[in-house]
């Protein structure tokens, strides 16, 4: 919203994804057998906490500009529980 710029959103948006799944390759690479299931879980747990806090300060945030934000807020978590369920 704030570049007015479709593409330069997708990108940046695009650039955003690849880095974390490139960030998740070099650790598969690096630390394979490093990793126990318990510090595999106590991460999880961290990031996890981390990301709902970022989404619900994003969502807090759009509602600034857009009142359609809250059904799209319910849609994606519908979806998620459907994913989640299948």
């Amino acid at each position: 919203y704030s570049t007015k710029n479709k593409f330069k959103t997708f990108l940046l948006t695009f650039i955003s994804g690849i880095s974390e799944l490139l960030g998740g390759l070099v650790c598969l690479i690096f630390f394979k057998n490093g990793i126990s299931d318990l510090l595999l879980g106590i991460i999880f747990a961290i990031i996890s906490g981390i990301m709902i806090n970022i989404g619900i300060s994003l969502f807090m945030e759009s509602r600034r500009y857009s009142s359609k934000s809250f059904l799209g807020f319910i849609i994606g978590f519908i979806i998620m529980i459907i994913s989640l369920i299948i």
